[in-house]
């Protein structure tokens, strides 16, 4: 017999934050986090990290007014200097080169296709330093995708994208299984912990098929037959005395357990197991990085090419990422530097 775990009477869920979640702060209610990030800034960091937080908020306005052909560029650099923010919040030695890369490798003569647009993380740089910080760094060394392959691995555009390639012949392989309850549990009358979570109750996704394709080291709670709860088989000891050993394994879960914000609404998913050849086992945040990167070069030396995929098969993804992702990339990098969830909850 297990039961849930509660921290200063709240219910101990997953959080926003990988590395430094604040377990016991509230939830910061807000229209946006901006305000309440730089007021945090200017009691608990430097000068230098609110100044870099400003010039993020400064591009994100900058590009309310564009077109989705130019946007990308502003918001490349919103998202460049909130991630600058948070490496000097956690004292993450950077070098300050974008660390991310772009080209062609297919032919302009005919339609070109976001898979011939490669995207090369680097070993030194920003996105190098982001990816470290938050234990993206798979092995050292340079990685290259193409842009069709992130843009599928970024859980908020996933449905987006599914259905712009789904045909009769044809289905997308879902890669992200709707969570509810996403808690941590305790052994009754022992220390011994892991996580649980309920499997949203969509015929859809509580089945089989989806047990089956799992995380490696994840599975179903087999003494519960009417609805599918998964758990963590990895246990920790839990201790409110020593918060580094939960911290450890929080970081670890999130790995595979990602938010998506909405208004007034937060749900959790999980990243199924290796997916076939478009799998990417990175973050949400590194990714949303590393396109925006490549469609501000676009937008910046290729705007016709940019065009043809706003007016072709490409267009609903590119706009859901372009209109999506400043929100979700600051929401979560929010929570990175202070640690507080943040929701907005609609309420005018």
């Amino acid at each position: 017999m297990a039961g849930p775990i509660y921290y200063k009477r709240r219910l101990l869920t997953v959080k926003s934050a990988t590395v430094t979640p604040n377990l016991g702060g509230k939830t910061v209610l807000a229209s946006e986090p901006w305000t309440f990030v730089e007021s945090w800034l200017r009691n608990k960091s430097t000068a230098e990290a609110a100044f870099y937080w400003e010039q993020a908020r400064n591009f994100y306005l900058s590009s309310k007014s564009l077109p989705p052909t130019a946007a990308p560029l502003p918001l490349y650099y919103c998202f460049l200097n909130a991630a600058k923010t948070l490496l000097i919040v956690k004292k993450q030695a950077f070098s300050n080169s974008h660390g991310v890369a772009g080209n062609f490798s297919g032919t302009r003569l005919t339609r070109p296709s976001t898979e011939d647009e490669k995207i090369r993380f680097k070993t030194r740089g920003i996105l190098a330093a982001l990816s470290r910080l938050l234990d993206d760094h798979i092995v050292p060394g340079e990685y290259e995708y193409n842009l069709d392959q992130v843009f599928y691995n970024i859980p908020y555009i996933h449905r987006a994208y599914s259905l712009s390639y789904d045909t009769e012949t044809r289905a997308v392989p879902e890669l992200f299984i709707p969570l509810r309850n996403p808690h941590f549990v305790s052994k009754l009358g022992s220390s011994q912990s892991w996580f649980v979570a309920e499997i949203e109750p969509d015929p859809r996704y509580a089945n089989g098929h989806t047990i089956n394709k799992l995380p490696s080291g994840f599975e179903r709670v087999n003494n519960i037959n009417d609805r599918f709860v998964i758990r963590l088989k990895r246990r920790f000891n839990w201790s409110k005395e020593k918060m580094e050993t939960f911290e450890a394994y929080h970081r670890k879960l999130r790995k595979y357990v990602m938010p998506i914000v909405g208004k007034g609404d937060k749900r959790w998913y999980m990243r199924r197991g290796s997916n076939g050849d478009k799998w990417i086992d990175r973050s949400p945040v590194t990714l949303a990085y590393a396109a925006m990167h490549r469609l501000s070069e676009l937008s910046r030396y290729n705007p016709m090419i940019l065009r043809g995929y706003l007016s072709g098969k490409h267009n609903w993804i590119i706009t859901e990422f372009i209109q999506k992702s400043p929100y979700q990339f600051i929401n979560e990098i929010s929570s990175e530097i202070t640690g507080f969830e943040f929701l907005d909850t609609g309420v005018i």
